[in-house]
């Protein structure tokens, strides 16, 4: 979409038949389409997801609104970081002593060893809170967790303590309208602008000289390329290191489980909550469904059947978003199991994560690939994209000055 607007000649290749997005889901009314797994809620302290889609005006008002993180203390209080994730955790200590020693702990932790796991102490380390959030933005328990990973997301910058964020850090998306009017009018407007798009077309290689990538083979389809084309890829890490094996090492990929209820009182806006609990992680009410994210580190045996689980999680989730209908049975259910786009990496590997370049000068990777100090997820995906859309313009011009230069010595 940024590249067809700035006036480049862009072609999708699509894996699926729809335009649509590995984050966000479909139910359609029969249930027939596949589900994913990634959250309804996500991290977007730059609302950068927001921006984005009001560069067109025929985008719903409902598709974006804003969630919360509610954190269950020893105190049975509920703390919403709505300001801030350093100001949130801060703020939740109650004595300046405990903030102040609170706020060079946390800047302490974006100058970890990166091979450093976050050190659990008892003493003004608000475990409560940060382990939700290691759960929720990097899909890891708290313990696997990268000290320094951890430090660039929830704590950027100094200033992050005194000026507190006017923008909701936590935001829910309503899929529903996500994909029955937002995706649609995308693909409209990038037709529009000269688009085109290829369905079916899924990345079986890519094969290259020593510097440039030089075809592309979809099943029994191959693209040769011109050494001015520019390729794009955005793939889940397992496709993605299979099709290009020198990134080198594949991390495992980290997995999604969630509950997909179908409800009779559907939503008319989306409304989520990030959930400190040892069974779910979060709870997005989303047009005729109820989406419940498993905890990360959560263990299910093998002779729980899945009805049992499905109810479990079901009176755990409605008794902490909606207590007075705690008694409801079980509705309909799915229950998905599904790769994240962020794969897990440990300590280590998860500081290495910005080197992680095309080994190709004309290929770019996006999506997947994003700094060290985003959480994965829509917001960083957008801001992987414009910074490909960036990369790829300046690349663009250059070789155009080349081919004049060069243009303007033949005719010499």
């Amino acid at each position: 979409m940024l590249l067809a607007k700035a006036g480049a000649n862009v072609t999708l290749y699509d894996a699926g038949t729809s335009f649509g997005s590995r984050w966000t889901r479909r139910v359609d009314p029969d249930w027939k389409t596949p589900l994913s797994s990634e959250p309804d809620i996500f991290y977007d302290p730059d609302q950068r997801l927001s921006v984005f889609f009001a560069q067109w005006s025929d985008m719903p008002d409902d598709l974006i609104t804003p969630a919360h993180v509610m954190v269950e203390s020893d105190e049975d209080t509920w703390h919403v970081l709505k300001d801030g994730l350093a100001t949130g955790l801060i703020s939740s200590c109650t004595n300046w002593a405990e903030r102040l020693d609170l706020a060079v702990r946390l800047w302490a932790l974006r100058y970890a060893d990166p091979d450093q796991g976050v050190k659990i102490t008892e003493a003004a380390t608000p475990v409560s809170l940060l382990g939700p959030l290691a759960d929720f933005l990097l899909v890891t328990s708290l313990q696997r967790c990268s000290a320094a990973l951890l430090g660039k997301i929830i704590m950027p910058r100094w200033r992050d303590l005194i000026i507190k964020s006017r923008e909701p850090v936590f935001s829910a998306m309503n899929a529903d309208a996500m994909h029955r009017f937002a995706l649609p009018c995308l693909k409209t407007h990038f037709i529009e602008m000269g688009g085109v798009i290829v369905e079916n077309a899924r990345l079986d290689d890519i094969d290259s000289t020593a510097d440039h990538a030089t075809d592309l083979l979809f099943g029994e389809t191959q693209i040769i390329l011109d050494p001015a084309d520019i390729v794009i890829v955005a793939l889940p890490p397992t496709d993605l290191y299979a099709a290009i094996p020198d990134l080198g090492i594949a991390p495992a990929p980290a997995r999604r489980r969630a509950f997909v209820f179908k409800i009779n009182d559907p939503a008319t806006h989306p409304a989520g909550w990030l959930v400190d609990d040892d069974l779910i992680g979060s709870v997005c009410h989303s047009g005729k469904t109820l989406h419940v994210t498993l905890a990360c580190d959560l263990v299910i045996a093998d002779t729980i059947p899945e009805n049992h689980l499905a109810r479990t999680v079901w009176q755990q989730a409605i008794s902490l978003i909606n207590p007075e209908a705690a008694e409801q049975p079980c509705p309909d259910y799915r229950f998905v199991i599904q790769d994240m786009a962020f794969p897990e990496f440990t300590p280590g590997m998860a500081a290495l994560r910005p080197k992680m370049v095309s080994p190709w000068r004309n290929l770019f990777l996006c999506g997947d690939v994003f700094a060290s100090d985003m959480a994965p997820g829509p917001a960083a995906a957008i801001a992987s994209a414009q910074q490909v859309c960036t990369t790829v313009l300046h690349h663009t011009a250059i070789n155009a000055a080349a081919t004049r230069r060069s243009s303007a010595k033949s005719t010499l």
